[in-house]
């Protein structure tokens, strides 16, 4: 805990998707360690407003926004050192039923936070892994693998960290997911 703390303490923090099951617990336990400024960005207004009232600390600052807008990233990522990537659409039938928007939250939306942070020079991207993302069989698995991807092949790779760790596809596996995406996403745009 002390490396972690060492690791946060006095930066400002961006967390997208911070109102998430997962996003909120990265919430919580970055408060405790002496971070100086914890922003959590998210499309979930509600969310938002229970998580201060849930949390009241005047190191927290709620950000109503979406991944999908890059002009609003760039306000919200202004001057942060450290960006959590969480944001993400995360159930399965949702995403079969609603594949461009799948595309353009994980594929597009992860796209725009990389971008800005890589033109706002963040020190550290971390972006959290899915074990959806394996074997993937639907909309939802497919999106997410290519999310994951994404950072480790952009400018920003020195600076990424994966948590946890996934499969490693070979060059020909990923060639051939993007091949997929792009294909589907010409179908949708017909």
């Amino acid at each position: 805990m002390k490396d972690l703390k060492s690791f946060y303490k006095d930066k400002i923090i961006l967390i997208a998707g911070g109102v998430g099951s997962i996003g909120s617990k990265i919430v919580r336990k970055v408060l405790g360690c002496e971070a100086r400024a914890i922003r959590i960005l998210d499309n979930n207004e509600t969310g938002l407003f229970d998580l201060e009232q849930e949390i009241q600390s005047e190191k927290i600052r709620v950000l109503v926004g979406d991944i999908r807008d890059k002009e609003r990233l760039k306000k919200a990522i202004e001057g942060v050192n450290i960006v959590f990537h969480v944001a993400a659409l995360k159930h399965v039938p949702l995403c079969e039923s609603n594949p461009f928007e799948a595309v353009k939250t994980n594929v597009i939306g992860t796209q725009n936070l990389i971008d800005v942070s890589i033109h706002k020079q963040v020190e550290k991207f971390i972006t959290i892994s899915t074990d959806k993302a394996v074997n993937q069989v639907n909309v939802m698995g497919a999106t997410n693998l290519l999310a994951e991807r994404l950072p480790v092949t952009e400018e920003i790779s020195k600076q990424v960290l994966t948590l946890p760790m996934y499969p490693t596809l070979t060059r020909e596996e990923m060639d051939y997911m993007v091949e997929k995406i792009k294909s589907f996403c010409e179908v949708l745009e017909r």
